[in-house]
């Protein structure tokens, strides 16, 4: 199916995917109505500072994820920098209606002179599904993110419910499902048993590996179906035990299912 949607995505014809954050975001779309759940909701403003015209909008209710990028060495607390991310200013040059017309000669688009002004971005409405990704730039550095287990959007609560876990680079890297439980998280890979994970501290240390992340609007609500997602897990990462090429294609597969699954029992 997945070959059907994106045509044009080699590795879906050679099954050599190395990110699984793709197929992941794929596969989502392949689930009827869960892709919504992902939307944000988001306002940009820009405010001329050289005339008094009323400001220029844009609503955009296509956001499905948060992407980090390195900024540096040091590492921050991830409320901190979802609070930043919603609500953010910035100055910026660009061109305004009010330099268009000089002795009342309208200028060419590309000749009106670009003025300051006032960019104004905020969230108005968080999404059932927080999905956050850290981005690796070109260097093959990762955004120094400690992840917690519940986080605020404008003031409502997500609680973590699973992540991908990357190692290594390129095709010599290998993936990792941490995924929400009756008690604690348990980590799985296909190279060795599942671990169970109870510690605030040993979770924190594996989201340090985390590239996609998963928080689920609500209380960290915990029905007897949800015991069983370990066993999805299992069955998931042993499908390809001894094909490493399709090491990520398996781990998106089991966050997709385990986040659908956390929807329908909400």
């Amino acid at each position: 199916k997945l070959k059907g949607k994106h045509p044009n995505t080699v590795s879906y014809q050679s099954n050599a995917q190395e990110d699984a954050g793709m197929p992941f975001l794929h596969i989502i779309d392949c689930l009827p109505n869960l892709a919504q759940k992902f939307k944000i909701k988001a306002r940009t403003t820009w405010t001329c500072l050289a005339c008094d015209n009323p400001p220029e909008e844009r609503m955009d209710d296509n956001i499905s994820w948060i992407k980090f990028a390195y900024s540096g060495p040091d590492w921050h607390e991830l409320q901190q920098k979802i609070d930043e991310w919603c609500d953010h200013s910035e100055v910026i040059n660009k061109r305004c209606v009010c330099k268009m017309f000089i002795n009342g000669q309208q200028l060419e688009e590309k000749k009106v002179p670009s003025t300051r002004h006032q960019k104004i971005y905020e969230v108005l409405g968080a999404p059932k599904i927080l999905h956050i990704k850290t981005k690796t730039d070109e260097l093959g550095r990762k955004a120094h993110i400690n992840f917690s287990e519940s986080v605020n959007m404008i003031g409502i609560r997500h609680t973590l419910k699973s992540a991908m876990l990357y190692s290594g680079t390129g095709s010599e890297g290998h993936w990792r499902s941490l995924i929400k439980e009756t008690v604690g998280f348990g980590l799985y890979s296909d190279a060795h048993q599942p671990e169970h994970i109870t510690s605030e501290t040993a979770l924190k240390l594996a989201l340090r590996m985390s590239t996609d992340v998963i928080y689920i609007c609500g209380g960290a609500k915990i029905s007897s179906a949800q015991t069983t997602q370990g066993v999805v897990a299992i069955i998931y990462t042993g499908l390809r035990l001894n094909n490493p090429k399709n090491n990520c294609f398996i781990h998106a597969a089991v966050n997709s299912i385990v986040t659908n699954r956390y929807i329908m029992e909400e």
